[in-house]
């Protein structure tokens, strides 16, 4: 057997296709990771949503249960805080529409005294304090009729409605009535 003499040194390490590839499959892998996880981070927002206005209703209900009334929703009225929608503002007086009904806050802090308001995040804005969803807006709450009131959430986009639609209740928006998911 004889030996060849080869005038190339053998070389050691990686060709530049070789190390494209593995970038390439390493960029794949994590757009599917990130995929992922920002799918389960929607749902877990939505659900998080439901969960939360599954528990104020609760709230609600031992309000109505205590006082004869539901609580009163005002419209704001300012762009700003609520799109000039309906929403629970967490007053610390007495309920404008009825004098002899607590407010609903002043309600809590006396039935669960010592504690602080934990049912859901609250944000306050320009002197009003009120719910919001997992994404920041104002939570809609809306006292119907003496036996019906609705609650929800504009969801994810923060806008009513789906595909030109304003109308609350369509697309990712989050409704609940009465208890009834």
């Amino acid at each position: 057997m004889t030996k060849r003499n080869s005038s190339h040194k053998q070389k050691h390490g990686f060709t530049l296709i070789e190390l494209l590839v593995v970038m390439a499959i390493i960029a794949i892998l994590m757009g599917l990771v990130v995929g992922v996880s920002g799918a389960v981070m929607r749902k877990s927002a939505v659900s998080r949503a439901r969960a939360e206005m599954s528990d104020l209703m609760n709230e609600i209900e031992l309000y109505r249960a205590d006082v004869g009334a539901y609580p009163s929703s005002y419209r704001s009225g300012d762009n700003h805080v609520a799109g000039n929608r309906d929403i629970m503002v967490l007053r610390k007086e007495k309920d404008p529409t009825n004098p002899l009904k607590p407010g609903f806050r002043d309600w809590y802090e006396a039935k669960y005294p010592n504690t602080v308001f934990t049912t859901m995040a609250i944000s306050s804005k320009k002197g009003h304090e009120y719910f919001v969803d997992p994404w920041g807006s104002p939570l809609i709450y809306k006292d119907v009729k003496e036996f019906v009131y609705l609650i929800g959430s504009l969801g994810p986009n923060g806008s009513s409605g789906i595909r030109g639609s304003t109308q609350f209740g369509k697309g990712d928006d989050i409704t609940n009535r009465n208890g009834a998911l």
